[in-house]
Parts: structure tokens; C-alpha cells; sequence
């Protein structure tokens, strides 16, 4: 007589409980362009560009942004710093920090640097943005921009992502986007073509005007 019981179960490894710190703040979401809180005034959409026309930036200056969480159990203060380095002489361009706000355990919140950074010389920025607290602080994140005479870019030759925009299926379009504060002429328009592409496509410039304080995105 077999009185052995037979069921279905889960086994479960490597299992790790872990305590939450009293003292841990994290930054993410970190922007040169603005977007919370300095685009609002100057409008556009607030994007960060690694290729800057100078009479774009300085039109609209650099705006630093990022979003910091408490995710330790003890209350914070918590404050932005910036720092912006010219590559050619390595020397200080910019230094700036946000206001001190609070945040409780599990909160998080925007902070924006008190000045914005308008560049005076052509060439490339180190941009470094970090964030203390009370008994905490992040990493560093590091950012890139170029100051140029006339190329306005988002991608720094490193172009990431693709999309198939000639299928059988329906006419496609990929588009970006670009915030024009200085009235300035527009004579060409570069972009990256994969290899895998097929030989002999034709492909077409299409430019699209958008008033953002009237038209919907």
C-alpha cells in the first residue's frame, strides 16, 4: 500500500534580504538642456544638444537638471553641484549648485541649478554634476558638449538606434527635434544611414516648423 504524498513545489535560491542604509541619495535623469523647470520660461522642449551653434547657446544658456531620491531611512539635505570644464585649456568654465531642499526617506525631487552657464569660446565642455546630502552623496556624472560655429547636433557622432522607414507597409518618417532661439539659415542637413541599408533608396529632407506656444507636440 503506497501512502507517499506527491505535490508540485518552488524551490527558491540564492534568496538575499538586505537592511535599507540610513544614509543613501541617488541622481538620475541629469539634463544640460533643462527640462523641469528652465525650459518653461524659454519654451521649446528642452533637449540636450552635444553639438551647440554659439548663437543658439547663447540665446538660451545651459540649464542643469536632475532628479534626486532619498532612498535611505534618514532625512536629507541634499544639494547640486556643477562644474564645467573647457577641454582646450583645461580650465574652469562654470562652477554652480542648486538650492538646499529636504528630502524624508523614499522621497525625491527636481533640483535645478541656480544660474545657467552660457559658453564664451568655441570648442568642447566637460560637464561634471553630482549631488551631497547631509551624511550621503552620488556619483558623478559626466557630460559632453560642443560649442560650435554653425553644426547644432544631439548625438556627437555616436549615433544609437535605427528604425526600418521604407517598408512595404506605408510611408515612414524619423525626425528630431531642434529648439531655435537665434534666427540664423539653415543650409544643410546631415544623417546616419545604416549599413545594412538597401543600395539605391531614395531618401528626402522634410523640415516641419513648430510654434510650441500654440501647437501641440
Amino acid at each position: 500500500d503506497d501512502n507517499d504524498i506527491w505535490a508540485w513545489y518552488w524551490a527558491v535560491d540564492d534568496v538575499k534580504i538586505s537592511e535599507t542604509p540610513d544614509n543613501l541619495i541617488t541622481m538620475q535623469e541629469e539634463v544640460i538642456g533643462g527640462w523641469w523647470v528652465g525650459y518653461q520660461t524659454a519654451g521649446g522642449v528642452g533637449l540636450d544638444y552635444s553639438l551647440n551653434p554659439m548663437n543658439q547657446a547663447t540665446a538660451n544658456p545651459y540649464s542643469f537638471e536632475s532628479v534626486v531620491a532619498n532612498e535611505g531611512l534618514a532625512t536629507q539635505n541634499v544639494t547640486m553641484h556643477v562644474e564645467v570644464t573647457e577641454d582646450a585649456t583645461q580650465t574652469s568654465a562654470y562652477t554652480g549648485s542648486s538650492n538646499t531642499i529636504t528630502l524624508a526617506g523614499g522621497m525625491q525631487d527636481t533640483l535645478v541649478a541656480s544660474t545657467t552657464f552660457t559658453p564664451l569660446n568655441y570648442g568642447v565642455y566637460t560637464i561634471e554634476m553630482w549631488t551631497v546630502g547631509d551624511s550621503a552623496f552620488t556619483d558623478t556624472t559626466f557630460k559632453t558638449t560642443v560649442v560650435t560655429d554653425s553644426v547644432y547636433g544631439r548625438d556627437y557622432g555616436n549615433p544609437t538606434g535605427a528604425w526600418r522607414v521604407g517598408r512595404q507597409c506605408g510611408g515612414l518618417q524619423v525626425g528630431n527635434i531642434f529648439d531655435i532661439y537665434a534666427a540664423d539659415e539653415l543650409t544643410s542637413v546631415s544623417t546616419y544611414v545604416a549599413d545594412y541599408s538597401v543600395a539605391g533608396a531614395k531618401m528626402f529632407g522634410v523640415l516641419y516648423e513648430v510654434d510650441t506656444t500654440s501647437s501641440p507636440m
